[in-house]
């Protein structure tokens, strides 16, 4: 599925729940998708964004400064998908994830774990976590 397929498909699905809740007319209903699909793509690009500013470090051929990207790229994963569970939970996802949820809770759950075992791993090798100033 492309980005712009996920885009339709997640404000579909949030235009089916203002139908039932509200007296809105097809015109401003179509306004009210848009905007969804706006704030989904601007979602999609600031996340994007903030994994493309760690790939210099990624690429570095300094094993610290591809240990931080790692570290960053991780985190924000994890808080990505933390939301995404949050959302389902209080059912405002706008859409229903193939897999069960339990399976993403066992992932961010080793996610997080990984992420403990970095930090660990960065106070016995030295290595600043926050030795970049990256905007997230």
């Amino acid at each position: 599925m492309t980005n712009e397929e996920y885009i339709n498909r997640a404000a579909n699905e949030w235009i089916k729940l203002f139908i039932n809740k509200s007296n809105l007319n097809y015109s401003e209903l179509e306004k009210l998708k848009n905007c969804i699909k706006e704030i989904i793509r601007t979602t999609i690009k600031t996340i994007e964004m903030r994994i493309n500013d760690t790939k210099y470090l990624m690429c570095s051929n300094d094993y610290k400064e591809r240990f931080i990207a790692e570290y960053h790229q991780t985190k924000e994963r994890a808080k990505e998908l933390s939301v995404m569970i949050e959302k389902f939970k209080k059912n405002r996802l706008g859409i229903k994830p193939k897999c069960n949820i339990s399976l993403l809770e066992l992932q961010l759950n080793y996610m997080n774990k990984y992420l403990s075992i970095l930090e660990a791993r960065a106070i016995i090798e030295n290595v600043d976590l926050l030795a970049y100033e990256l905007p997230f």
